[in-house]
């Protein structure tokens, strides 16, 4: 059964939608006619903005990156705060609230999409490389060598993708005191 709906759907509502789908279900229940059954709308609106399904899902894979990535960097470059203070705020993202819980949803879908598709791959590996790239250059500018930047940036950058996608509660009670403690031994004082 289909409903009126008071406004047209945009095409960020179809991408929204599908990005909650994904994150719900899985890649294989996103699909336009469910899409359509869920929204309560015939599919003829997502036919108005997107080609097909595929062209919907490269948009889910450019908005993730567009948030997750793209403007988390802008963002923090545009705060000009030292390089130590920015590797701390990267640092703290996996557990900054309701927002990170949601971030953290949505990069575990993505993954788990990645495994088996070349399309969410490719993004998947592009990002990772994006995000490695910017602490690799922060580490650097904090007087580490580049090896040993790009050594302690795939160590941090491993730490937030397991932090963000585990709970923390599941983790060895007392193995660490605090979270300055962890990134103490990442980034230790030159």
């Amino acid at each position: 059964m289909t409903r009126k709906v008071s406004t047209p759907l945009s095409r960020n509502d179809w991408i929204k939608a599908g990005q909650q789908m994904l994150i719900k279900s899985g890649i294989d229940s996103v699909r336009v006619e469910t899409l359509a059954q869920n929204i309560g709308i015939t599919r003829g609106s997502f036919y108005h903005h997107f080609k097909g399904r595929n062209e919907l899902l490269q948009e889910i894979l450019l908005d993730w990156k567009s948030r997750a990535t793209d403007q988390v960097i802008r963002r923090l470059k545009n705060t000009h705060y030292p390089p130590k203070q920015q590797l701390a705020i990267i640092f703290n993202l996996p557990t900054r609230g309701d927002s990170a819980k949601e971030a953290a949803d949505f990069e575990l879908a993505i993954r788990a999409w990645a495994r088996r598709d070349k399309m969410a791959r490719k993004m998947m590996e592009e990002v990772d490389q994006f995000r490695l790239n910017y602490i690799e250059e922060l580490i650097v500018s904090l007087g580490y060598s580049e090896k040993e930047a790009a050594q302690r940036a795939f160590l941090l950058y491993s730490y937030l993708v397991t932090i963000s996608l585990s709970d923390p509660n599941d983790w060895r009670p007392g193995l660490f005191e605090s979270d300055d403690e962890i990134f103490a031994l990442l980034l230790p004082a030159l």
